[in-house]
């Protein structure tokens, strides 16, 4: 596959990338499948990410340093050669009647600068939502509201804390090949968002926002069907149903959520942080434990490693005598 022919879309996971997929996919010239992910492991062998899980990752990236340097080669020739590989790799997906392929991998927010590096001919499509929409949405629909099953979710807290910060950063890089959607503009009247990136991707985009939700994706897991498989267009009203009274984010929790990202992050990514902070205030209070160890959390983020803390909310939750 020729790099040119790669299209990235980016964002905070619960932001609407999946819809923005299927518009995008209505071209009739970019084919897709559902969250290819690959490159997030095949960057992983030589960018240090911290993470312990069967193997040290640290350890073997400081090896493939090691092997490459015994070698006579280099990192640089490597990352050719990964380079290579990728494009092979989405080759094995790609369409031959379709000049594009998209990969939509909302998690590659950790390797923007590496995908820019590879790819430096690809294009890449962001898609930003209100924070209180996506955290309202990581609560109520990935975790049914289980906080306790949430501080348990490194991944998923990276999520809500390091991918905003990571998308903002790549929108403050100014990058002449990429293209930031907002998905309450998207929703709410989709003609101008689309039209937009029409012109950037140079592919006539359907104005009107319709959308057919092809096989392949009606039965993935890898993407969220709650409402694209319900209607054929974007729906405005997704856009406040962080507000919905069904399942209301508390307001402590609201407000400490956006006290953690930030104004900076928050009013980057194109929202008023005091107007938010507000509407986050009048939400519903509650006296839930369950939520008070949730907002300990938040408190304590930069003072306490992610396990410590949750060893101490889930010790006091189930132990009433530690408090």
């Amino acid at each position: 596959m020729k790099p040119e022919s790669l299209i990235f879309l980016i964002s905070q996971p619960r932001s609407g990338s999946s819809l923005l997929q299927q518009l995008m996919l209505s071209s009739g010239r970019i084919h897709s499948i559902p969250e290819p992910w690959f490159m997030l492991s095949l960057v992983a062998t030589y960018k240090r990410f911290g993470v312990n899980k069967a193997f040290n990752f640290d350890y073997a990236q400081i090896n493939l340093e090691r092997y490459l340097e015994a070698s006579q080669s280099s990192l640089e020739t490597y990352k050719e050669r990964l380079r290579q590989f990728a494009l092979d790799v989405y080759g094995l997906g790609a369409n031959p009647r379709k000049e594009f392929f998209l990969d939509k991998t909302p998690r590659y927010y950790h390797i923007i600068p590496e995908l820019s590096e590879l790819f430096p001919e690809a294009k890449f499509v962001f898609i930003v939502r209100n924070p209180l929409a996506v955290f309202h949405s990581t609560v109520n629909y990935v975790f049914k509201r289980d906080l306790h099953r949430m501080l348990l979710s490194p991944d998923r807290m990276d999520d809500l804390l390091v991918g905003p910060k990571r998308v903002l950063e790549a929108k403050r890089t100014g990058a002449k090949n990429s293209f930031f959607v907002r998905y309450e503009e998207l929703v709410r009247d989709p003609g101008p968002s689309l039209e937009g990136l029409s012109k950037f991707l140079g592919i006539p985009l359907r104005q009107d926002g319709r959308y057919e939700l092809d096989e392949v994706f009606a039965k993935s897991v890898s993407i969220d069907k709650k409402s694209l498989s319900l209607h054929e267009k974007p729906v405005a009203a997704y856009a406040e149903t962080w507000r919905d009274s069904q399942g209301p984010l508390p307001a402590k929790m609201a407000v400490q959520y956006l006290d953690r990202l930030g104004r900076e992050t928050v009013e980057g990514l194109g929202y008023d942080f005091d107007a938010l902070r507000e509407q986050a205030r009048q939400l519903p209070k509650t006296q839930s434990r369950r939520i008070l160890g949730f907002m300990d959390y938040f408190n304590y983020h930069r003072h306490y490693s992610f396990r410590t803390e949750a060893k101490f909310w889930l010790a006091r939750k189930f132990n009433p005598k530690h408090d």
